[in-house]
């Protein structure tokens, strides 16, 4: 029973590094350009299986680190207002707790 804990663990923490590194490089900084976008989830500890697989399920999701969480962020939006219009669509999907966020070099912004 461990063994299949573990490697259930092992595996959620893999498909997590797999589509929060995929296509944002949480290395390279944006010059201080703002993105909009949605703060889905945050977790201290590893996300629960079932949210992995709701994040698998949203395009451009990106990972970064806020005060010792990992914060799972949508794709970035044009404009702060179209992010606020998103909102709603991902909490359908599951994300009860999504709210914008302006991004800079991949630091959320405190308002």
């Amino acid at each position: 029973m461990k063994a299949v804990v573990l490697s259930l663990a092992v595996m959620s923490l893999m498909l997590i590094n797999n589509f929060a590194f995929g296509s944002d490089n949480p290395g390279v900084k944006n010059d201080n350009k703002p993105e909009y976008r949605i703060q889905l989830c945050s977790f201290t500890n590893s996300a629960p299986i079932s949210m992995v697989e709701k994040l698998r399920n949203v395009d451009g999701v990106k990972s970064i680190k806020d005060n010792g969480s990992s914060v799972y962020l949508s794709q970035a939006f044009d404009s702060q207002e179209d992010a606020n219009s998103a909102i709603a669509s991902y909490k359908e999907m599951g994300f009860d707790n999504a709210t914008a966020v302006t991004v800079v070099d991949n630091t959320i912004q405190k308002p």
